[in-house]
């Protein structure tokens, strides 16, 4: 009886206090279970403090993993845009967003992963402006699907 205590708590301290720092570690190379999604090149769309499914669009320079809710917010871009992010879509290279307006018109964003922010001061080196010069936004869908074919962009929403 005593041994079969003995492997009970055995079990117990490494099921306790082994197991989880590990699966906890491997969960992290994972985007959050909190809403955000890794879209590439350390940006991250990040659940709104609007109602569930709208979504921002942040920059972390992390690259793997969860961003912890911390980041630049990229689109909406402010004071300029106010698109909420509803629908995306990324590949290495490019990524694609539908967003939503506070007036309810639909707009579309391509972005291309081409920027090098690398050991950058967000700062003092205007990475915002970097950034934003790879953004082409539409307010028109036809508009947006033949920018994707001009670039050869086989990314797609089902709806579009």
């Amino acid at each position: 009886m005593k041994k079969k205590t003995e492997s009970i708590i055995l079990w117990l301290i490494i099921g306790g206090f082994i197991v989880p720092p590990i699966l906890l570690g491997l969960l992290s190379l994972f985007p959050s279970l909190e809403g955000e999604k890794n879209l590439g090149k350390g940006l991250y769309l990040q659940m709104t403090d609007m109602s569930y499914p709208y979504y921002q669009l942040s920059y972390t320079g992390r690259l793997f993993g969860s961003n912890s809710g911390y980041g630049h917010r990229v689109i909406p871009h402010p004071p300029y845009d106010d698109s909420y992010i509803c629908k995306s879509l990324s590949n290495k290279e490019w990524i694609i967003l539908k967003g939503i307006k506070e007036n309810n018109d639909d707009s579309w964003f391509l972005i291309q992963k081409d920027f090098n922010l690398a050991n950058k001061d967000w700062e003092k080196e205007n990475c915002d402006s970097i950034i934003q010069s790879y953004i082409t936004s539409f307010d028109d869908s036809l508009a947006f699907i033949r920018a994707l074919e001009e670039k050869g962009i086989d990314l797609r929403f089902s709806d579009e």
